[in-house]
């Protein structure tokens, strides 16, 4: 139950603040909770995140707990075992957090594109990162080409170049590199 609750905490933020932005009933809702004295001034967002910041504090609270517990004590391997269990469960979480923010990430960057031409979403895939690049073109005789701006998308088995579509806030697929087949090279600092 803590997995799945932790490994869906972006999504009920970005939940939340979709809704606050679009629902004036739930703004409303939201402020008035906030000034209610039970709050105690803390907004959803901050009662949202509370499970997940105690599961990481339980193998603390426990090794603490077996810091003053002798060796001899019957509930000192018991202790020891929660320990292990607990920092198991952060770990899971942690990775399950990971897999799923990445996996959003792909269908955020799919659904940039006008076209499904290329799929962003594969098994195995991973996004890396994203980034502006200009793309320089060879002088062809004495006229120099302006470069091309172009947004670059690196994952773990291919980088994709993008560039404007015809359609507002959309692109285009350019070019699909295969990391495979790629060279990279370290430039020194212009």
């Amino acid at each position: 139950m803590y997995k799945q609750f932790c490994s869906d905490q972006t999504q009920s933020l970005n939940t939340r603040k979709r809704l606050k932005d679009t629902n004036q009933q739930f703004s409303e809702f939201l402020e008035k909770q906030q000034y209610n004295p039970e709050s105690k001034l803390l907004v959803l967002s901050d009662f949202l995140i509370k499970p997940l910041q105690r599961i990481c504090k339980y193998p603390l609270l426990l090794e603490r707990i077996t810091k003053y517990t002798t060796k001899d004590h019957s509930d000192y391997q018991s202790l020891k075992d929660a320990i292990a269990m607990m920092e198991d469960v952060v770990s899971q979480i942690d990775e399950r957090k990971q897999v799923i923010e990445n996996l959003r990430r792909m269908i955020d960057v799919q659904s940039m594109f006008e076209t499904e031409e290329f799929t962003v979403v594969e098994p195995g895939r991973k996004y890396v990162f994203e980034t502006e690049i200009v793309l320089m073109m060879r002088p062809s005789g004495n006229v120099r080409r302006e470069g091309k701006k172009r947004h670059m998308f690196v994952f773990s088995d291919v980088i994709l170049i993008a560039g404007p579509a015809r359609t507002k806030n959309k692109m285009d697929v350019r070019v699909v590199y295969l990391v495979e087949h790629c060279d990279f090279v370290e430039l020194a600092d212009a």
